[in-house]
C-alpha cells in the first residue's frame, strides 16, 4: 500500500492533465508544460501529440 505523502491523489493527477490540455489548446510549447506542470515528459508528450 502506498502512502499519500509519496503519491499524488488521482485529483491531483487529473488536475494536472486538464491543465496541460488547456496549456497545449492555447498554443503552450514543450519547454512551457515542463515548466509550468509536474506531470512526467513522457506523459506531456504523449498528450502534445494526441491534442495538435
Amino acid at each position: 500500500m502506498t502512502s499519500m505523502t509519496t503519491r499524488r491523489s488521482l485529483t491531483e493527477d487529473a488536475q494536472e492533465v486538464f491543465r496541460a490540455i488547456a496549456l497545449i489548446e492555447l498554443g503552450a510549447r514543450m519547454q512551457v508544460l515542463e515548466s509550468e506542470l509536474s506531470l512526467s515528459r513522457d506523459r506531456m508528450i504523449r498528450l502534445y501529440r494526441e491534442i495538435r
